[in-house]
């Protein structure tokens, strides 16, 4: 799912574990606990403006009306993220099919 990837993302490559919430949603298609946890749950992050956005950050995107999906900035206007049924990919989220989905850009406390 679209959090596991971000969560294997910064602890692998950064060194930032990140909670999993792995018993907070059976499967990545329960999409109202994941708007809920992707949306709701920004605690540890701080908004970024769109242009100041770097790697590491994460790109929240709505699926539908919610924010519930999210991926990671690889390199600023192209980003890391997976699709339900899909494997991982890197996209452009400017310009492309992405970039009327982007809700916002966040930093993680701990990458700032």
């Amino acid at each position: 799912d679209c959090w596991g990837l971000v969560a294997l993302a910064f602890a692998e490559l950064a060194g930032v574990e990140l909670p999993s919430y792995a018993d907070r949603y059976v499967t990545g298609a329960d999409r109202q606990a994941l708007a809920a946890l992707i949306g709701g749950e920004l605690g540890d992050w701080l908004p970024v403006v769109s242009g100041s956005e770097r790697r590491f950050d994460g790109v929240l995107m709505r699926e539908g009306s919610y924010p519930r999906h999210i991926g990671l900035v690889v390199t600023p206007g192209q980003l890391l993220h997976v699709q339900p049924g899909g494997t991982s990919c890197i996209e452009r989220y400017r310009g492309g099919i992405l970039a009327n989905r982007v809700v916002g850009f966040y930093r993680h406390q701990q990458h700032a």
